[in-house]
């Protein structure tokens, strides 16, 4: 198979399979298309189908053309990300203030956001989880205690009380801190629905006395500041972020620590050597708790989860808003596609079963295919959605999750587990061998080490078989991807 990615005016990368086995299709196309041009796109046959979810009103233009079938999914999730580092010595981040974040909540009309901006095609997000994910059951009484109502009123009284703690004054409608006015940098996304749902709550910040400084940006420039500057350099301080969601999990432990957690790298300061960092042990310990299955049974693991879910809604460091109902249109002579819960069209499954009779090349529309971010770098790249949903189609996991589901799957590797759990134990061979960080090295385990269960991977599909440049796949490429 060949994977090409296009800009409108260049070849970026072609990865050819030295396999004589493969996919349904030969070559896959990745082209990107901006969100404006993509209905029209599909219909002209310019590509087979779009992967990023189309505005309402794009829809409605291709609805009802006998050609196109339209796909539905919860495929997309929109946050405000704050930045809570202090300022400087005379200065004063508002956002630094756990109860100015967690105001937040009221000055946002997710109705509005809902029905208004998304027409519809969205639901409310009140935390980490939306109303699609399995977990949202386990955590659905605590969403329930903060299903925030549209109140600036109410926002606008907690922050005037917490602004007067920390020294702040009101003057003729507008903070001030030591003479100088409350500015907070937010930085708006440009390229879909964001741009709206930003100008809203800089309007409501403004209406209630803050100084707003909005910086419209596309993907690049926008990461580049958010991810890329440490936090105490205060470049930003509220940034619209959005999520492509991965496959449905049925017991979540990556989302919650993702959004929540600081040990996982994903809050401000991202575990960067030197930079600010935001820190919560008690965040950290429940979540490593539940990422390591440190629990002896589902009520157990659920109550970590409670726990772990309103510390992170009451430390507000993300502000959650909608999950999209992403509209995926394809040509109606595309076959083999697989509509997955969490991810839409955007399923790693795709690429390897699409494909179009009579036809060896599938093109494939996205809103971006080459990111500055990513540098398609398979170490440290691939952290933006728009590089993963093509860097999933060039290689293969051991194991996935069902597109219904959420539970895990054979990938590429299929598996047997053994357990003793919870109570338990099995002895480990003392020649099996882990990464030892501190020498740098594989060591055996040695005699009296025990563990609650075991899986049996077959890696019969990865070891002698072909990379794409020949090259066989060996014990060390299995090795170096766990060390």
């Amino acid at each position: 198979m060949t994977i090409a990615l296009l800009l409108t005016f260049s070849v970026l990368i072609s990865v050819v399979s030295a396999q004589q086995k493969g996919p349904a299709t030969d070559t896959i196309i990745f082209k990107r298309i901006p969100l404006e041009l993509a209905a029209q796109a599909v219909k002209t046959g310019e590509i087979d189908y779009y992967i990023f979810g189309l505005r309402p009103a794009q829809a409605e233009e291709l609805r009802g053309i006998p050609e196109i079938d339209m796909y539905y999914a919860p495929a997309g999730i929109v946050d405000f990300g704050l930045n809570p580092a202090p300022a400087p010595e005379g200065q004063l981040n508002p956002l630094s203030i756990r109860e100015v974040r967690f105001a937040l909540n009221y000055l946002i009309n997710r109705d509005y956001v809902v029905s208004t901006i998304y027409k519809g095609f969205a639901s409310p997000m009140y935390a980490f989880l939306s109303s699609y994910d399995p977990d949202y059951v386990t955590i659905y009484d605590i969403i329930a205690r903060y299903e925030f109502k549209y109140d600036p009123a109410l926002a606008d009284t907690i922050i005037t009380q917490a602004l007067i703690k920390a020294g702040a004054v009101k003057e003729a409608g507008k903070w001030y801190y030591k003479g100088k006015p409350l500015t907070i940098k937010f930085i708006i996304r440009i390229e879909d629905e964001r741009r709206e749902i930003g100008d809203a709550l800089a309007s409501e910040l403004e209406k209630i006395g803050f100084t707003v400084d909005r910086l419209y940006m596309p993907f690049g420039q926008a990461i580049g500041i958010v991810y890329a500057t440490d936090p105490k350099e205060l470049e930003w301080h509220i940034y619209t972020e959005g999520w492509g969601m991965g496959a449905p999990e049925k017991y979540d432990y990556v989302t919650i620590n993702q959004f929540g957690a600081p040990w996982y790298g994903w809050m401000p300061g991202y575990q960067e050597a030197g930079w600010w960092q935001y820190e919560n042990s008690t965040i950290d310990n429940l979540g490593k708790r539940i990422f390591k299955g440190e629990f002896k049974n589902k009520d157990e693991r659920d109550e970590l989860y409670k726990k772990c879910s309103e510390m992170i809604i009451q430390e507000a460091v993300r502000i959650w808003v909608a999950t999209r109902l992403d509209i995926n249109p394809a040509r109606r002579d595309v076959k083999g596609l697989t509509l997955d819960l969490g991810t839409g069209l955007r399923s790693p499954l795709n690429p390897r079963e699409v494909y179009i009779s009579g036809k060896t090349t599938v093109t494939v529309g996205h809103l971006w295919v080459w990111t500055e971010r990513s540098v398609w770098n398979p170490i440290g790249g691939h952290d933006d959605v728009y590089s993963v949903d093509i860097w999933r189609a060039i290689y293969d996991p051991a194991i996935w999750r069902h597109p219904f589901s959420g539970l895990p799957i054979p990938f590429r590797a299929d598996y047997a587990v053994e357990t003793k759990g919870p109570d338990g134990t099995l002895t480990v061979p003392e020649d099996a061998f882990i990464w030892d960080a501190k020498s740098k090295s594989w060591v055996a385990v040695g005699k009296g080490v025990t563990a609650k269960s075991k899986i049996v991977f077959d890696l019969s599909e990865y070891l002698g078989s072909k990379w794409h440049h020949g090259q066989s796949i060996t014990w060390a490429d299995i090795l170096f991807s766990i060390y």
